[in-house]
């Protein structure tokens, strides 16, 4: 419901309350609820409707902590500067605890150690909104949750009979494809890139954000019905598409599971999929591939969850051109678990 007490202004069909001051220090935040992504309560507060639409629909899915359970805050503002001709290129540093992004006139900033984050969106960025929901809004907010979940992994998380399976390698290994080809064939998703582990649960719980899988254009060689969903400009320049998992398999997406082993993936064009000798040093750096841009703390949680991961089941698998086939060898792997 609006709230008519505001001093409503609107800017290329935006409507947003505008602050009193120069600096945007005292600015209306009539729209506030309250998240729990990871399961971490989170508290959004911002001037402008639509970004709450956004807010609703990246961390809604994960539902609504307890009522007064101390919480992250996170404040967006749809504020007015002027515009950058064209698209300017993002830039986003990382120092300590802080992680800060800026494109063009918008900026944003979270400070993990505090608790808090904001960020300052125009409305010609607006203008693709996809963007800025993944971009800054969820980047934001998933970079604070990282205060409670220390071990973040580079893998992708697969759950079959609600146990998970991480898949791991390099960037371009062809983790989302494979994932995608598993989603086809019944699979669950629990993340698609990013694992957050609490290393210290027993058994080894695993959270992500499963709501969305991206695939580069040409998958659509692959998966013929990509054509269908949209493309989206990532913070890295690279255009995907994004589909919306439980749109494409309802009930398909999954926050948490406890993991049951870990799968190495390497490329293997033109021959059979097949299951080669597993290298722990190699899986291990895949793992913690995402740790130059965690902090100290964070990666010794990286590797505490390594070891225990490492300590369980492991395999690699070389991926052939026969994608089905790789899907089969991952469900017998997981059944045999």
């Amino acid at each position: 419901m609006t709230d008519h007490r505001v001093n409503w202004q609107e800017v290329a069909g935006l409507t947003f309350a505008p602050a009193t001051d120069q600096l945007w220090r005292q600015t209306p935040t009539p729209f506030v609820a309250r998240y729990q992504p990871l399961g971490v309560p989170l508290e959004f507060a911002t001037n402008a409707s639509v970004l709450a639409e956004m807010a609703a629909d990246s961390f809604g899915p994960w539902g609504t902590p307890a009522p007064h359970a101390p919480a992250l805050r996170l404040n967006f503002f749809l504020h007015t500067a002027p515009a950058a001709p064209g698209r300017p290129t993002p830039v986003f540093r990382a120092q300590d605890d802080y992680f800060m992004l800026s494109v063009g006139s918008s900026l944003g900033l979270a400070d993990r150690a505090r608790g808090f984050g904001m960020a300052f969106i125009t409305p010609d960025l607006l203008a693709d909104r996809l963007f800025v929901q993944e971009g800054f809004l969820e980047c934001l907010g998933l970079f604070l949750t990282t205060r409670h979940r220390r071990a973040v992994l580079h893998a992708a998380g697969l759950i079959h009979n609600g146990r998970a399976v991480l898949l791991t390698g390099h960037s371009g290994a062809g983790k989302s494809t494979l994932a995608f080809a598993c989603l086809r064939a019944g699979f669950q998703l629990l993340a698609e890139d990013v694992i957050y582990l609490d290393e210290t649960s027993s058994p080894l719980q695993a959270w992500g954000a499963p709501w969305r899988l991206h695939l580069l254009p040409d998958g659509e060689r692959f998966f013929p019905e990509l054509a269908a969903w949209p493309l989206v400009t990532q913070l890295n320049g690279e255009t995907k598409r994004r589909v919306e998992v439980n749109q494409q398999w309802p009930g398909a997406a999954v926050p948490l599971a406890p993991v049951m082993g870990v799968i190495a993936l390497a490329r293997a064009p033109g021959v059979a999929s097949a299951w080669q000798a597993v290298d722990p040093a190699a899986l291990r750096n895949s793992l913690i591939g995402f740790g130059d841009q965690m902090g100290a703390d964070s990666l010794t949680a990286m590797h505490a969850a390594t070891d225990r991961l490492l300590a369980g089941r492991v395999a690699t698998l070389a991926v052939g051109s026969d994608l089905e086939a790789a899907v089969a060898l991952i469900r017998e792997w997981m059944d045999a678990g």
